[in-house]
């Protein structure tokens, strides 16, 4: 649990973790906030370290295992633990994952692959700069160094992965995957959607905070927005449908109280506009 002193710090990684940065300049902006909060000359040495090195290898690393060994069809949900003491990035799946749940570490991740551990100097240097901090009057520092350098660090890393390996990759023969990340203890969530046209940042997937997914219409049940996705599909408009109850996209429900949202890319809203309103009514 973090001091109240330092939450703020976690909303601001948050902050960070959703705007797109690279992990280089999202690391420099967040130790930025810090040093001018928090003086202190650990936040200049910490914006210093290879964060550009590090993410060339670890982009590296799950090409290779997605290459390798891909997940099966049926896995809807790629994970990234962050292990903050032993200092590891642990790449894992799920087929199940449900994004609307409490705790995400009550979901079953399965063991990727023997090679699912990446050993990450950043971590290494971020956990013996916490260990070096040790005076009473720096207690913030050495706990937002511990708990909340890790935390951001994750999220930076997933998002760089999500937005720059080739979905196909990602997907494999899958339609669209969660991405997500979480330290050790379960801190973290859900940070987007992996889709055929690219990865979509979504808040707690309630709404898609990129501007070129637009809906087109709302669905009375999961069977009609079903069909009209195949539809558009046939005609080589991607969409994604998205429960406007419960956040949940791509979920097997049959409906739901207030319905299914039907996704297009901007770009393509009105060709899709034309094809729904010919087959289904008014949009």
């Amino acid at each position: 649990m973090l001091n109240d002193d330092v939450e703020q710090f976690y909303y601001n990684a948050l902050k960070i973790i959703f705007s797109e940065e690279d992990v280089s300049t999202g690391m420099n902006l967040f130790c930025f906030d810090c040093k001018y909060f928090i003086p202190h000359p650990v936040w200049r040495e910490i914006s210093r370290f290879g964060f550009e090195k590090e993410i060339s290898e670890i982009k590296n690393w799950i090409i290779k295992l997605l290459t390798e060994e891909p997940p099966e069809d049926n896995i809807n949900t790629l994970w990234l633990i962050i292990s903050a003491k032993n200092s590891k990035l642990i790449f894992e799946t799920c087929e199940n994952f449900d994004p609307t749940a409490k705790f995400y570490l009550h979901h079953k991740f399965n063991y990727y692959s023997k090679n699912k551990m990446f050993f990450s100097h950043i971590l290494a240097e971020v956990k013996k700069k916490g260990t070096d901090i040790n005076e009473e009057k720096y207690k913030y520092i050495k706990e937002i160094i511990e708990n909340i350098l890790p935390f951001i660090y994750g999220g930076l890393v997933m998002s760089y992965l999500c937005r720059n390996i080739q979905p196909e990759l990602l997907l494999g023969n899958a339609e669209e995957r969660y991405a997500g990340f979480s330290l050790s203890n379960g801190e973290g969530g859900p940070i987007g959607i992996i889709t055929k046209i690219g990865f979509y940042f979504c808040n707690c997937f309630d709404t898609f905070k990129r501007i070129n997914l637009v809906m087109i219409k709302n669905f009375p049940g999961r069977l009609d927005a079903d069909q009209a996705r195949q539809i558009l599909e046939k005609e080589g408009i991607y969409s994604i449908i998205q429960s406007s109850d419960m956040g949940g996209i791509g979920t097997d429900e049959i409906s739901f109280p207030q319905g299914a949202d039907l996704y297009v890319p901007k770009e393509n809203f009105q060709e899709a506009k034309s094809i729904i309103e010919t087959i289904f009514g008014d949009v």
